[in-house]
């Protein structure tokens, strides 16, 4: 450890005594000027916002809370998501129940049919429902255009000037469909009334089986054009968004159906696979005929091709 002399100790406290001054002085004089910095950047700070104050005052309270009520009201109302998951299960469960409903008439022919006839009548059904169904489904292309085409045209502007709605451009779409299946159901008919027995040959039927398939084919077959015609008309209602009417119908035809083989069927007639077909051609009917008459209520599609072109002719 270094000794000081006292002299040297003396001189160290005399020089520190003498600066301590400056060093104080050059402190405060730093801070003020840091101060007035401080309050200059504050006062400019507090003219710039008085300056925007003057320029867009604030809104008042009241005002706010009814600009942020409109809000949640608008939002609350509008919902894009909520609303278009609701419109879609009204129209698809509706329309499941129709797909699901229509197989039924064959459906209910082979329950009658078996508890009354037995295992021979549910094989005569076998071939005739093939040759009566699928060659309905091989026409199934009129009711695939059918709605594609009017869908479009439903979907147009009206004379109003509105989107949607345009009953009168879907009535020029959906005629040609139609009066196809009408023709195309009416040659369906002829075949069957003059090639079933060859029909059943190619499919190798047991004789045995022939006169109680043929009776089947022949009614069913007699009333081909009406059952096409429905297809049609159900894409129709299908495609103008509307699958409560056809529901209601298919669901009353095939209420009519039960009560038809019950008469036919079981008592008080016991006509067998005839029978069957025949309250099944009466179901056929009285849904097409009821489909037909919900579109001509509604404004819809119910005038042939062949009709609008003759009346265009005739105005021209």
């Amino acid at each position: 450890m270094v000794k000081l002399e006292p002299s040297t100790t003396v001189a160290w406290a005399a020089i520190l005594l003498s600066t301590s001054p400056l060093i104080a002085v050059s402190g405060f004089s730093s801070i003020h000027n840091q101060l007035q910095v401080t309050h200059t950047s504050s006062s400019s700070l507090a003219s710039s916002v008085q300056q925007v104050l003057r320029r867009r005052p604030l809104a008042p309270l009241s005002r706010l809370h009814s600009h942020t009520e409109d809000d949640e009201e608008t939002t609350s109302d509008e919902s894009p998501s909520g609303s278009s998951k609701r419109e879609m299960l009204k129209f698809a469960i509706p329309a499941l129940g129709i797909y699901l409903t229509n197989p039924l008439l064959s459906n209910i022919d082979n329950a009658f049919v078996g508890r009354t006839v037995g295992p021979a009548g549910l094989a005569a059904l076998s071939p005739a429902t093939l040759c009566v169904d699928q060659a309905f489904y091989l026409f199934s292309f009129l009711s695939r255009a059918a709605t594609g085409l009017v869908s479009r045209a439903y979907a147009t502007k009206r004379e109003d000037g509105k989107t949607g709605g345009n009953l009168e451009a879907a009535r020029e779409a959906a005629s040609p469909p139609l009066t196809m299946s009408l023709i195309c159901g009416a040659a369906l008919s002829l075949m069957y009334a003059f090639c079933t027995p060859a029909l059943l040959t190619k499919l190798n039927v047991d004789p045995r089986l022939t006169t109680s398939a043929t009776s089947y084919i022949h009614w069913r077959g007699a009333i081909s054009w009406a059952a096409l015609a429905q297809s049609v008309c159900l894409s129709l209602f299908m495609a103008t968004r509307d699958a409560i009417t056809p529901l209601k119908i298919i669901a009353g035809a095939a209420v009519f159906n039960i009560i038809g083989d019950a008469l036919l069927c079981v008592w008080p007639l016991n006509a067998g696979c005839g029978g069957a077909a025949a309250a099944t051609a009466l179901a056929t009917l009285l849904s097409s005929g009821w489909m037909v008459k919900s579109l001509r209520d509604c404004g819809g599609c119910y005038q042939s091709y062949v009709f609008r072109q003759r009346r265009r002719w005739a105005t021209c």
